[in-house]
């Protein structure tokens, strides 16, 4: 008698830790569901900011009058030239920060998947956890690595010079007042 009142107990702690733990794995999938759409949208975000700086710097560039897109006509070529090379280096930055935050939330995603799998197999056939890092080819590591570091540094080379063109041409440290761009 005393075996079997032992046995029901054990069952009925396995039932009710069984649907503890399944309570559990669905408030961690709505929670970690809201989290992989913020991820997500960061990540659209950040590829819609590549696309416009890649639009900003062919509108500077060309010299294309659009309406939303406010670079003063005062301008010399030389400074929207230098001013059209910087966003194209911001633009290759925010596609590579794109592609980096692509690669973690998708291996965030991954590991999630693996440790909920885990979470609902029985005991000794789990898989062994993901990293919540990515692995990236050496190769492509170096190649994105040598991208992002040679957008930053033409970055800032063309800041200078685009600010020395403009403050050279209005030869003025203040060159809005010159050219009374908020008036």
């Amino acid at each position: 008698m005393k075996e079997t009142a032992k046995k029901s107990a054990r069952i009925a702690i396995s039932k009710a830790a069984k649907v503890t733990m399944v309570v559990l794995l669905v408030l961690a999938d709505i929670l970690m569901g809201a989290l992989l759409i913020v991820l997500f949208a960061i990540v659209a975000a950040l590829a819609a900011a590549a696309v416009a700086f890649v639009y900003g710097g062919v509108v500077a560039v060309a010299e294309l009058s659009v309406t939303w897109v406010v670079i003063p006509e005062m301008i010399p070529y030389i400074s929207r030239l230098l001013l059209g090379i910087m966003l194209f280096m911001l633009a290759l930055l925010a596609a590579g920060g794109t592609e980096f935050c692509r690669m973690y939330v998708t291996q965030i995603l991954r590991a999630f998947i693996r440790w909920h799998k885990n979470a609902l197999q029985k005991d000794g056939e789990t898989s062994p956890p993901l990293p919540l890092h990515p692995w990236v080819h050496p190769l492509k590591r170096k190649i994105m690595s040598v991208i992002v570091q040679g957008s930053i540094i033409v970055f800032f080379i063309a800041l200078v010079l685009c600010l020395c063109s403009i403050i050279l041409t209005a030869r003025s440290l203040v060159p809005w007042q010159v050219w009374h761009w908020f008036d």
